[in-house]
């Protein structure tokens, strides 16, 4: 007999949503080739294949594997994410002098501001604070210990 399927709204999630993006996109290159061209035939069909696709995944049955294939999905997009992101992270410094701390990003009163300046710790990022006016000055940290020069 025939069994009646739930009611459920349909699934976009991201790999359906990156599928029919890129179709669309192979369609609109598939555009810029000329007629009948090699170039037209792949983008055609690279098109053709990611919106049917989409188009089974959103309408087919089974939510638990879908949501295990876009899973996988955004596991492999985010490592790639991860990757490209070490690739190109701004390398540490090699030199000898250590860099500067990094000032506070919460801002305390003008008053207390005209007094002294406030650091973070690179170690542990305590935040910390040196009198001004008082040259070079070498910090330690309350909460790990960690010294460091700077100026105030």
């Amino acid at each position: 007999m025939f069994t009646q399927r739930p009611n459920r709204p349909f699934s976009l999630d991201a790999l359906n949503r990156t599928l029919l993006i890129g179709g669309f996109s192979a369609s609109l290159l598939a555009r810029f080739f000329a007629d009948r061209s090699l170039g037209y035939y792949i983008f055609l069909g690279i098109s053709t294949a990611s919106l049917i696709f989409a188009a089974v995944r959103l309408l087919g049955g089974n939510p638990q594997r879908r949501a295990q294939e876009n899973l996988k999905f955004l596991t492999l997009v985010t490592a790639v994410q991860t990757f490209f992101r070490n690739l190109f992270k701004k390398k540490a410094s090699t030199t000898i002098h250590q860099k500067q701390p990094k000032k506070a990003k919460k801002h305390p009163t003008w008053a207390e501001l005209k007094q002294y300046k406030y650091f973070i710790c690179p170690q542990c990022t305590q935040r910390l604070r040196v009198p001004r006016g008082k040259g070079r000055l070498r910090v330690t940290c309350t909460r790990c210990g960690n010294k460091f020069e700077t100026k105030s």
